[in-house]
């Protein structure tokens, strides 16, 4: 049985040391088949929110959080003040987690599927750090599936030629449909276009 973890995250900046998750979104793949979902708007910890407001390298414009000077998210601190708090986030992510893989059993780990997915990767590693749970990996194999590396070999084979490999670039030139800046729309897009090349290589 086969399983794979498709995720994608929103965040107040790169560096997930000093920034947050503000949006997660999880489909599980099992043989194939979307088997379940979720998607969970979440408050950043205290301290992150400090460090975005005193980053230089995260861009405001009437209190909206940008990622940087192209790609606003569109939330508001007025918007995050509604979210989950970190720990209800982390209380449904495991639920999550346990319904579909068995913590304890060594031969049950999902693969991690995404786009660009190691900075996903990175900003859900550390939000477990910063929960207090070193165990994320009790979930995961590690070995990622990533639909832009795959781009990137038909790029230089000269299968593709793209004037960028953004995702929604990407999904517009093959017809998928997406919710830019949206972790769910996103992380099902990211699922269909794997599949998508799956399909065109056998």
């Amino acid at each position: 049985m086969e399983k794979i973890l498709w995720l994608d995250t929103e965040t107040t900046g790169l560096d997930p040391q000093k920034h947050g998750l503000i949006q997660i979104a999880m489909v599980m793949d099992i043989d194939g088949k979307v088997e379940d979902e979720i998607s969970l708007d979440i408050q950043p910890f205290q301290k992150d929110i400090m460090s975005i407001q005193n980053d230089n390298n995260v861009f405001w414009a009437d209190n909206i959080i940008w990622k940087d000077e192209n790609t606003p998210t569109g939330i508001t601190f007025a918007d995050i003040a509604k979210f989950m708090l970190p720990d209800e986030a982390y209380a449904e992510i495991i639920i999550f987690l346990n319904k579909h893989i068995d913590k304890f059993d060594k031969a049950d780990k999902a693969y991690l599927g995404g786009y660009n997915v190691k900075f996903d990767a990175s900003f859900i590693s550390e939000f477990f750090k910063k929960i207090g749970d070193k165990y994320l990996g009790s979930f995961l194999n590690w070995k990622c599936l990533d639909p832009l590396y795959r781009l990137w070999e038909m790029d230089y084979k000269g299968n593709i030629s793209l004037d960028n490999y953004k995702l929604e670039t990407v999904c517009n030139h093959y017809g998928i449909e997406i919710s830019a800046h949206n972790a769910l729309s996103d992380i099902k897009a990211t699922r269909e276009l794997w599949y998508r090349l799956e399909a065109s290589n056998d």
